[in-house]
């Protein structure tokens, strides 16, 4: 198709620049609503992948549009080799696309908050290589009180980067301080269900395929993510 070779173009041609118009991702997403169907076009938000203790940086953003640097995600996760012993499913190509995303991520923050989001990020990767399950997620029913106050304090604080980066409006400033932190508690409980069934990251799943004593927990944290994810549409 004539659009599916013009968007292919202007990826290739962003990559080789390795810069980012502030209105790429708009306008991406423009054009995949026009060839898919108005509405159709739902990308998966990144709230769920910052789940993943692995693919944490796994950000709704173009990966393609950028050259990354793979320092960027040495400085992270250590290196492909060391994600992999935490992590034996992920692939030298998904680091490679985790390194783009950064990069990404660096261009559209700027260097002072990315330096800061890099840092939180640190904390919560590092945090995932001590506690993860080895395949991608935390069973945060598993830490010590004092460590998991500590990775909740964490998301609370990396959750408005991983708003901003979606193109979404701030659910720690849409929602009350107590609907935040249920939002939160939400994630973490999703988080812990996902770790507990034993579903790898990036698996593709439905509520059947968790145990039915986890069922009920998994569904209601959920449907408090999807009542955010409408709250923080940009589109409504």
């Amino acid at each position: 198709m004539i659009l599916e070779r013009q968007l292919r173009d202007e990826l290739k041609q962003y990559a080789s620049s390795q810069q980012c118009p502030p209105d790429m991702h708009a306008r991406l997403r423009q054009q995949m609503e026009q060839a898919m169907g108005k509405g159709a076009f739902r990308p998966a938000r990144f709230r769920r992948g910052v789940m993943a203790a692995a693919i944490s940086a796994a950000l709704l953003l173009p990966a393609a549009a950028f050259a990354g640097n793979p320092m960027l995600a040495d400085r992270i996760y250590g290196s492909f080799e060391q994600l992999k012993k935490k992590m034996t499913a992920v692939t030298m190509e998904q680091y490679a696309a985790l390194a783009g995303k950064l990069s990404g991520a660096q261009a559209q923050l700027g260097e002072k908050e990315y330096a800061r989001y890099e840092a939180l990020l640190k904390q919560y990767v590092r945090a995932a290589y001590e506690y993860g399950n080895g395949k991608g997620y935390i069973d945060f029913d598993a830490l010590p009180a004092e460590k998991r106050a500590e990775m909740k304090q964490l998301l609370r604080e990396l959750q408005p980067y991983f708003d901003r980066l979606n193109g979404e409006r701030s659910a720690k400033e849409v929602l009350s301080p107590e609907a935040f932190d249920r939002y939160i508690e939400a994630q973490m409980t999703y988080q812990t269900v996902l770790a507990q069934a034993g579903i790898e990251a990036g698996q593709r799943f439905t509520s059947q395929d968790i145990p039915a004593h986890l069922r009920d927990r998994f569904e209601k944290a959920e449907a408090v993510i999807r009542e955010v994810s409408r709250a923080t549409d940009p589109r409504r």
